[in-house]
C-alpha cells in the first residue's frame, strides 16, 4: 500500500505531533509499505507566498496570495499516487489555511484520514474571530468523504461538539526500547526472553556465592507465574565452592531463572540497563558487607525487597524497603512479592508496555483502520 503523511513540519523538529509522525511512518514502512513523509515548500512559515497569504488572512481577507499557494498546494495533492493520506493537524489548526482549503479538495478523489492531535477552535489559547466564513470555517466543519481520528476521548469529544461528527480513537504510542536505551546485549535478551511482556522482572545482582542465597530467588521466582528472576554474575573463579555452588543452583533453576552471565559478560553499561529494564531489586543475601545494588536500585527508582540482615536494614527506613526473612517460605515470599507488583508504579509501567508500546499501536489500531473504509 502507498501511505503519504502531511504535518507543518518534521523530525529533526522535536514536538508531540512530529514525533507521532515519525513514529507511524517507520512502523508503516516496517510492515511493508511503500511510506512518503510530504516535505512542501509552500508549508513552511518562511516561505514568501505563505507569507503573503498568511498576511491576507491576518487581514481577514484571503486575497490572490492565498488563492495561488492555495491552488500550488491542490496540484501537488491532485498528483499524488498514494492510496492513503494521512492528514496530522492540518485540519482542524490554523496554521496554513490554503493548505487546509486544498486537503478539503484533494479528499474528493483521495483517501484522506485526517488525525486530530489538537483542535484551535476548542483552545481558548487560540483566537479565531471569523469561524463563520470560509476558509476558517473548515476548521469547525468535518468533510464528508475524510475519515477522522482523535488521539483521545477528550479530542473526540471536542470534535464531535463542534462538527457534530463521531470520530475514532487511536491513542499515542511509546518505544519502551527507546527511552530504557539498553545495551545491544541485554536489548536481545528482553526481546528473546519477552521481558517487557513479564508481570514481574526480578533484578539480582550478585555473583555466584553460597552467601548471596540464590536458592532462595530461584524458589521465588518458580512459585510466581509470568516471573523472570535474572541473577547478573558468575561464578567466582577464585572460589572453587562457587562452582560447586553453582552446579547446585543450576539443578534448582526452572524457566523463570536466567543466569545472565550464561548469555554475555555483563559490563557496567549492561548492568545498568538491567536496572531500567527490571522492575524490582531482589536481595536475598544472608551477609554482605554493604549492599551497593541497594543504593543503584533506589538510583534507578526500583522497588527493593531485601533480606532483614545487617547492614541493609539498619542503613535503610523499614518503610521506604520491604524486608524479608532470607531463611523464610519461598511462597509466603511470593505472595509478598505478588503483592508488592501491584503497586502503582509497577502497574503504570506495565500498562504503558502493555496497552502504549507502538507495537501494540499498530497492531491493535493502525493496522486495522489500514484496511478499514
Amino acid at each position: 500500500m502507498k501511505i503519504a503523511l502531511l504535518h507543518y513540519s518534521y523530525a529533526p523538529v522535536v514536538g508531540g505531533v512530529e514525533g507521532v509522525v515519525e513514529r507511524h511512518a517507520r512502523l508503516f514502512a516496517r510492515a511493508g509499505h511503500e511510506v512518503t513523509t510530504l516535505v512542501i515548500p509552500e508549508l513552511r512559515c518562511d516561505h514568501p507566498l505563505s507569507q503573503e497569504a498568511q498576511a491576507e488572512i491576518d487581514a481577514g481577507s484571503p486575497g490572490p496570495a492565498f488563492a495561488k499557494v492555495e491552488q500550488a498546494l491542490a496540484v501537488k495533492f491532485a498528483r499524488l499516487e498514494v492510496d492513503i493520506l494521512f492528514i496530522h493537524n492540518v485540519l482542524t489548526m490554523p496554521f496554513h489555511l490554503a493548505c487546509t482549503s486544498a486537503l478539503w479538495k484533494a479528499a474528493e478523489t483521495t483517501r484522506c484520514i485526517g488525525w486530530i492531535h489538537d483542535i484551535a477552535a476548542a483552545n481558548p489559547d487560540y483566537a479565531l474571530p471569523f469561524l463563520e466564513r470560509l476558509p476558517w470555517r473548515l476548521l469547525v466543519s468535518a468533510h464528508p468523504a475524510i475519515e477522522y481520528v482523535a488521539v483521545s476521548e477528550h479530542r473526540a469529544r471536542a470534535f464531535e461538539k463542534l462538527t457534530g461528527r463521531k470520530c475514532e480513537v487511536v491513542p499515542n504510542g511509546v518505544d519502551p526500547w527507546e527511552l530504557l536505551d539498553l545495551t545491544p546485549p541485554v536489548a536481545e535478551l528482553a526481546q528473546k526472553e519477552k521481558l517487557l511482556e513479564r508481570d514481574i522482572v526480578l533484578l539480582h545482582p550478585a555473583r555466584i556465592l553460597r552467601r548471596k542465597n540464590i536458592e532462595l530467588g530461584l524458589r521465588v521466582a518458580a512459585a510466581l507465574k509470568g516471573c523472570r528472576y535474572l541473577v547478573t554474575g558468575a561464578p567466582d573463579t577464585h572460589n572453587p565452592a562457587s562452582a560447586n555452588y553453582a552446579a547446585f543452583l543450576r539443578a534448582l533453576r526452572s524457566e523463570n531463572a536466567i543466569f545472565v552471565n550464561e548469555r554475555f559478560p555483563v559490563t557496567r553499561r549492561d548492568l545498568s540497563s538491567l536496572y531500567r529494564l527490571a522492575d524490582m531489586l531482589f536481595f536475598p543475601s544472608r551477609q554482605e558487607g554493604f549492599g551497593i545494588p541497594l543504593l543503584e536500585a533506589a538510583v534507578c527508582g526500583l522497588p527493593i525487597a531485601c533480606a532483614d540482615v545487617e547492614p541493609m536494614n539498619s542503613l535503610w527506613p523499614r518503610e521506604d524497603v520491604t524486608f524479608f526473612d532470607p531463611d523464610g517460605d519461598p511462597r509466603a515470599l511470593a505472595d509478598g512479592i505478588r503483592r508488592l507488583s501491584r503497586s502503582s508504579s509497577i502497574q503504570n509501567r506495565k500498562f504503558a508496555i502493555r496497552k502504549h508500546s507502538w507495537e501494540s499501536i499498530f497492531t491493535n489500531y493502525l493496522e486495522p483502520l489500514l484496511a478499514n473504509r
